[in-house]
């Protein structure tokens, strides 16, 4: 396997770098969005760890979402990186790379659109 797609709900609003709440709030999110990110990934593998050494990730994050669901809209992508940086840090720890320093993961074109199914979608791709 090269590429694992990965698809996660938006994430809170506090998980955002440019969050004004308290700190106790955006650990907490952070943690849940780990956490759940973790599990997804985990799920999405089938239990199979693939602990690449080096791989790029792209990024869509669709803000589609009407707003009853909550969820953090960044305007722009390096926003939305900051945002997604507890996702990335559950599929570490589910397994998908080794680890998330700029000499293992690289950021690949990320864009944010607004397609009709609110999320981040996360692609994967083993590089050699």
């Amino acid at each position: 396997m090269t590429e694992l797609t990965l698809e996660f709900p938006l994430p809170h609003a506090d998980c955002a770098q440019n969050s004004r709440g308290h700190w106790r709030k955006g650990a907490k999110a952070a943690r849940q969005a780990r956490t759940s990110a973790c599990t997804l990934a985990r799920m999405a593998m089938k239990g199979t760890k693939l602990l690449w050494s080096r791989a790029v990730v792209h990024m869509v994050y669709d803000t589609s979402a009407p707003l009853s669901v909550r969820g953090y809209r960044p305007k722009d992508v390096q926003n939305a990186i900051g945002a997604v940086k507890s996702i990335v840090d559950g599929c570490v720890d589910a397994g998908v790379i080794v680890d998330d320093k700029a000499e293992n993961l690289s950021w690949g074109p990320s864009f944010i659109v607004k397609n009709g199914t609110p999320g981040v979608t996360l692609t994967f791709r083993r590089l050699s």
